[in-house]
């Protein structure tokens, strides 16, 4: 990435609150983040793929990101999650993997077990014809089964492929080192706020100037949709 993205972290508890949630949110969006990270390496007083749930059909232009502890985690449900709040944000979702005492090597074997999961659909594969009652064309679906050294699914899983292809990939400043399909390094400094009081702080920078409008996250960052 050669642009410098406006991105912070929240892990404040209050977060569980859907009145302060949605303050956060907004405040957020005001300031021209382009994602907001629930959670962190670490820390994780809420679960964040509820909190992205709940998230997703609030947010307008920003993305969300639910960090995902490893060890307490499986592809399948995390691709499902995943997939359906990439629905609800309008193709605004991520995902930051935090070992949460993984293993070394299950994170990599997470994301590998759920792109694998979201490629089993081929974009194109519902027909929804009612009159023919075809709902989708069953050649565009295929049974990944996959395996790897800690995760082994077959697959396909019961949603639909993320309208993004796979949700946008982030590493965290100290997270899990070794995962090679990374689409966003986020390191400390620049461009990047760990919150530690959210509304005062996003406060200071509502006057920011904003990005602009981008039709999912991954092309707010500059990336293409991942096809199957």
């Amino acid at each position: 990435m050669t642009q410098t993205l406006r991105t912070a972290t929240v892990a404040d508890r209050r977060m569980n609150d859907a009145a302060y949630a949605a303050e956060v949110l907004d405040a957020a969006e005001a300031a021209g983040l382009d994602f907001l990270v629930l959670g962190r390496e670490g820390e994780l007083p809420f679960d964040p793929l509820v909190l992205a749930a709940r998230a997703a059909p609030r947010v307008t232009n920003m993305g969300i990101v639910a960090c995902v502890p490893m060890s307490l985690s499986h592809p399948f449900h995390v691709a499902r999650a995943l997939s359906a709040i990439d629905f609800l944000s309008g193709g605004k979702s991520g995902w930051a993997p935090v070992a949460a005492g993984a293993p070394a090597g299950m994170a990599e074997d997470m994301v590998r077990a759920a792109q694998a999961l979201w490629d089993g659909w081929g974009a194109d594969c519902l027909v929804i014809d009612k009159a023919s009652g075809h709902y989708l064309d069953s050649a565009k679906v295929k049974v990944p089964n996959y395996e790897g050294p800690f995760f082994k699914v077959a697959g396909p899983v019961n949603a639909m492929r993320p309208p993004q292809g796979h949700p946008l990939l982030v590493r965290l400043p100290g997270a899990i080192p070794g995962i090679a399909e990374v689409d966003v390094e986020i390191g400390a400094g620049a461009g990047h706020i760990d919150l530690s009081d959210p509304l005062a702080e996003l406060s200071t920078l509502a006057k920011a100037e904003t990005r602009g409008e981008a039709a999912t996250l991954r092309a707010r960052v500059g990336l293409s949709e991942v096809l199957a």
